[in-house]
């Protein structure tokens, strides 16, 4: 496997992969507005609010891809050995959608059990939020990929903040879910089983994308698979809360038929 492969070849194989599943946003966004018109103004900001986000970080992908791919690595191998300006830009929308999603369900913990523990859930993603800012700060002061292993603490605190606040919010609303689960009639109880099967899987999956970019990071500082698993990883977030809202529908016609049958 040549170096080209390990840098700009695994950040062309993260691109496709944002690619598609950019296109799964829309079109999970486009299902969002059609079977929700009379959602609440919030939903809807955020939707939107989301999309926005995603798009303005493809756009920076794609740009960072023709940059390196097209326009400079053919002739100016020199201006490959840097970290041009969209490949770091498209890091803010990202964590922006990111915070928005954990937030997200960080409120609906806060509705689900009234507790003031789901305030303090704030703080990691707050954390990570702010790291992440100094490590984009940290990119255009020192552009060279050779100073990928500098202030890699950095890295390690943002990445972190966010696996583990991925693992406390599916746990919490487990337990949310499961006090609600005991209090309920047997059809709730069933609801209740597959909201927390769901919150489990999209938890674990979003928490498995950091850990790996994570984990990659730490072995190859000086390839570029970590850049190219971290360009998708904040779609992950953003499917998993559009996922959630338009799954709505079936859950609660899954709870009618459980309740007066289905003929």
């Amino acid at each position: 496997m040549s170096a080209f492969d390990n840098t700009f070849g695994a950040m062309f194989d993260g691109m496709t992969i944002a690619t598609a599943l950019y296109g799964i946003t829309c079109g999970q966004t486009i299902a969002y507005y059609r079977a929700y018109p009379d959602d609440l103004e919030y939903l809807k900001v955020l939707v939107a609010l989301l999309w926005v986000n995603d798009t303005l970080q493809q756009i920076f992908v794609f740009h960072a891809g023709w940059y390196y791919l097209v326009t400079k690595c053919g002739c100016n191998l020199i201006a490959c050995t840097s970290s041009n300006w969209s490949i770091v830009a498209q890091i803010v929308p990202s964590e922006l959608s990111t915070a928005i999603v954990e937030f997200f369900f960080i409120l609906r913990i806060y509705k689900l059990g009234q507790s003031k523990f789901a305030l303090i859930l704030g703080i990691l993603p707050c954390v990570a939020f702010a790291f992440c800012m100094a490590y984009v700060a940290k990119c255009f002061r020192l552009p060279e990929f050779r100073f990928a292993t500098q202030d890699q603490w950095v890295v390690y605190v943002f990445a972190l903040a966010h696996a583990a606040n991925d693992i406390v919010i599916a746990i919490t609303m487990c337990y949310f879910l499961w006090k609600h689960k005991n209090r309920g009639f047997l059809p709730t109880r069933s609801l209740v089983s597959s909201l927390m099967h769901w919150t489990i899987t999209t938890g674990l999956l979003t928490s498995i994308v950091t850990w790996s970019y994570f984990v990659l990071y730490i072995a190859f500082p000086l390839d570029m698979w970590y850049i190219g698993l971290y360009i998708t990883h904040s779609k992950f977030y953003v499917n998993s809360m559009l996922a959630v809202l338009n799954s709505r529908k079936r859950l609660r016609g899954r709870a009618i038929t459980q309740v007066y049958g289905s003929g």
